[in-house]
């Protein structure tokens, strides 16, 4: 089988959607696939060229964007002049693409081959004008079980059916997975409270903060850390020494060994604004972290409220520190949340089940 892959991802080192499309190199490896890659030439970094190298997959570079073709009405053009010209070269049996944004490369749907579109976000209000215009021009080939559409959460389907007139039965979730490597060995907790993601607008920073300060007020040893990239790092970390808490509340950046945060924290915080499922929530619960998680996208299809830890109102600055504050004082609560969110993810979200369920996808559309 003959696979074009072609991958949509920030330029962070980090983040959901490249970590998905190293997973999907694995797995096309394992499988020995015959596999090419078509990215843009910005996503062309080391990271992503020695990957390839070392699996021996080819890459076709294609030339970026520009700032209007990232608009998901002015998108096809663009793939109709660039992607779907490779396409018609490469002649490949399925395409597979895994996408951050929500609304571009839908040009693929275009050619009469089996595709795998894959979405990591989910479509906004604003693509009702695209759904208007470009997915009623291609609806037509979602008649066929060659072409499918894979999210991660149901929060997501069901954004999809609405603004983008998918058929539910063209439509497979497939939960965020954690890696077993992720997984630290135990050690002694600290009160410690983490989040890992980009530092970007929609990961709700500065409410972040607000909720640092209101839980540093009730309890002096707590700490606050943010792992991550993204372009308010260095803003957030002028917020912080402004505040003079540089000390307790840290905007650490990138780092390799997130294993080891997750084994000392004592409870995980994400108040995302946007949030497909959150694959670091997945994380944490994998290493016994109780979640404190706001109320956005399909946060609550991991995070059972109560049960694993807890949900809140992503503008809730008061409830979120007040949650916070309950688990670092109580630590049989920390613990009991914890111990039933790591069962939950080990059942639900680990990566052997997800692998199996994409492989699975492949042969059905293969077969189709």
């Amino acid at each position: 089988m003959r696979i074009l892959l072609i991958p949509e991802y920030s330029t962070e080192s980090t983040g959901g959607a490249r970590t998905f499309f190293y997973k999907l190199l694995d797995i096309h490896r394992s499988l020995n696939l015959d596999t090419k890659i078509l990215i843009e030439q910005y996503q062309m970094d080391t990271q992503v060229a020695e990957k390839c190298k070392q699996y021996g997959i080819p890459i076709i570079t294609i030339p970026d964007r520009s700032k209007k073709a990232n608009l998901p009405i002015y998108s096809l053009p663009y793939e109709i002049k660039y992607i779907l010209k490779v396409i018609k070269q490469e002649k490949p049996n399925l395409v597979v693409v895994s996408n951050k944004a929500a609304g571009i490369n839908l040009g693929v749907f275009l050619r009469s081959i089996p595709v795998i579109f894959i979405m990591h976000g989910y479509p906004l209000g604003y693509l009702r004008i695209w759904q208007s215009f470009a997915m009623r021009l291609i609806g037509h080939f979602f008649s066929s079980s060659k072409k499918r559409f894979v999210t991660v959460s149901k929060y997501s389907a069901a954004r999809i059916r609405k603004y983008m007139s998918v058929p539910e039965k063209n439509i497979d979730v497939i939960y965020n997975s954690y890696h077993p490597a992720i997984i630290h060995p135990p050690c002694l907790k600290q009160p410690i409270v983490l989040t890992v993601a980009n530092v970007v607008d929609y990961k709700n920073p500065l409410l972040w903060l607000d909720v640092a300060k209101k839980v540093i007020a009730q309890i002096e040893s707590v700490r606050f850390l943010w792992l991550g990239d993204g372009d308010m790092l260095e803003h957030m970390r002028q917020e912080v020494r402004d505040s003079g808490l540089e000390k307790i509340i840290q905007f650490i950046g990138h780092v390799d060994n997130v294993g080891e945060y997750y084994a000392k924290s004592s409870v995980y915080f994400q108040p995302s604004l946007i949030e497909s499922h959150g694959m670091s929530v997945v994380e944490a619960m994998a290493n016994g972290l109780p979640c404190v998680v706001s109320d956005t996208g399909g946060l609550p299809e991991s995070v059972i409220n109560g049960e694993t830890g807890y949900i809140r109102k992503a503008d809730d600055a008061k409830s979120f520190a007040e949650k916070i504050s309950a688990c670092l004082n109580d630590p049989y609560l920390c613990q009991r949340l914890g111990r039933a969110g790591k069962t939950r993810a080990h059942t639900l979200f680990n990566s052997g089940f997800q692998n199996q369920k994409i492989i699975n996808l492949y042969k059905k559309v293969a077969a189709s």
